[in-house]
């Protein structure tokens, strides 16, 4: 029963080829579905918890940089800007990197936007090294310039790949990428919080590196290489950017997208230092309040993305 439960939650890809396996048709090609939802959703999940990790503590770090007697408005407000900067390239890299996608490839961006996040992790560990402000601070935002540019690849080519296997569940795609994605962002904050009390600031930093590495390793083994085992010949359309703009709903949905977010980036930069500076807690402790917020946008996202298959028509 629970088998046959799990069948009807995650549906199946190309159903004519895995109707062909079960006539015993020889020449059908291996279904990778299965293979590519563990895969993406798992990458998913890593690269959300490893971005996520400087959250607890960041702030904090970063207010201990300001010259004695003029920390203020200005100073938050650029501590800010080192959160935002990342989303802001990510929404103006995003369609650039939806336009490059048939050229580039699925899996090549998939894999190349995964090892860029991964090193640009790393190079976030030395950064507190830094003594001079304004330095510290030119540093960290050239670093999320270009983790914003990665992450519009990873979004756009991991969509890309989950919807090729599965056209005809985007409810399905979209809640299983939003819930392994709230899913990190769940379990990074707490992870990094935890390994800032213990090894300090370089420590989270290094892990969420290992983590991505070797997550970008399994990517590489696991994933077809070829694009007609990635996805089906019912995406390979031509769909103009500005014809999608002229769509009235699409601005609808964009602008629900930008205020859901908007509201969701004023606690990055801001809840860590309240709760330390209001009741002294830890950032392990800070790290559980952005878990909290994480993981009921996780456990919601996969039943509402089964709902709209089951019930809506997700389609353009």
């Amino acid at each position: 029963d629970d088998d046959e439960s799990l069948k009807e939650l995650i549906p199946p890809a190309w159903p004519e080829l895995e109707a062909a396996d079960e006539n015993g048709t020889e020449s059908a090609p291996r279904d990778w579905s299965r293979v590519i939802l563990l895969c993406v959703a798992l990458n998913s999940a890593v690269v959300a918890s490893s971005i996520s990790l400087l959250m607890p503590f960041f702030a904090g770090e970063a207010l201990k940089k300001v010259p004695s007697g003029s920390r203020g408005l200005m100073n938050n407000f650029v501590i800010g800007m080192v959160f935002s900067i990342a989303t802001f390239v990510e929404f103006l890299a995003a369609p650039l990197m939806a336009k490059d996608l048939p050229h580039a490839g699925s899996k090549l961006m998939l894999v190349l936007s995964t090892m860029e996040i991964c090193a640009l992790l790393l190079l976030f560990s030395f950064v507190n090294r830094i003594g001079s402000w304004s330095v510290f601070l030119t540093l960290c935002m050239a670093i999320r310039f270009f983790q914003g540019i990665a992450t519009a690849g990873y979004f756009v080519s991991s969509f890309s790949v989950l919807i090729g296997a599965y056209p005809e569940s985007k409810g399905f795609v979209n809640g299983v990428l939003r819930a392994a994605n709230g899913f990190g962002y769940a379990i990074g904050p707490v992870v990094g919080g935890v390994l800032y009390d213990w090894g300090g600031f370089a420590l989270p930093f290094y892990v969420g590196g290992a983590m991505l590495f070797v997550d970008t390793a399994m990517l590489i083994i696991l994933l077809p290489s070829s694009e007609s085992e990635l996805s089906s010949t019912e995406l390979k359309k031509d769909v103009s950017f500005m014809r999608l703009l002229k769509v009235p709903w699409v601005w609808m949905v964009l602008l629900s997208l930008f205020l859901a977010n908007m509201i969701m980036g004023f606690v990055e930069p801001t809840l860590a230092v309240y709760l330390k500076e209001s009741f002294n807690l830890s950032a392990a402790y800070a790290g559980y309040g952005f878990f909290i917020f994480s993981v009921f946008y996780s456990g919601i996202a996969l039943p509402v993305g089964h709902l709209i298959d089951k019930w809506l028509n997700p389609s353009l």
